[in-house]
């Protein structure tokens, strides 16, 4: 089987990515106006794994290396009266594009949303969501 073809696996972050998530973020940010602003590991810690996590993390990892993330955060559409989430601070290692791994964080993490199909919202109108299947393996 070719490296390609390596199952993608999702999961919820723990602190022993806070490394390899650093990374990617100096990666992602490259180019960006913030990129030479201080980010020190300890503010990644407490945003995910502190007191009171701003949202949850999740990791794509192919051949046991973490290639990508996304951030979750728990919504409710007053409209629909229906919970959804919002995924955001979608990253891909370069080496690891082309393989689906966005709509695998999209999937898991509409699971986590409290509703049959949960709803991939960030920057997506109201009326423009689309459900989502649950299962990350699809």
């Amino acid at each position: 089987m070719s490296d390609r073809n390596s199952r993608i696996s999702v999961r919820l972050a723990t602190q022993t990515a806070l490394d390899d998530v650093d990374e990617m973020v100096q990666s992602f940010v490259a180019g960006h106006p913030a990129q030479f602003h201080p980010r020190p590991l300890s503010r990644l810690q407490e945003a995910y794994f502190g007191a009171n996590p701003v949202a949850h993390l999740f990791v794509a990892s192919k051949s046991g290396r973490i290639v990508g993330m996304g951030q979750w955060t728990r919504m409710y559409d007053m409209f629909w009266a229906t919970f959804g989430g919002d995924v955001e601070w979608l990253y891909v290692r370069p080496e690891a594009r082309g393989l689906g791994i966005p709509a695998a964080l999209s999937r898991r993490s509409a699971g986590r949303s409290g509703s049959p199909a949960g709803h991939y919202s960030a920057a997506v109108p109201t009326e423009r969501r689309l459900p989502l299947s649950t299962n990350a393996s699809q």
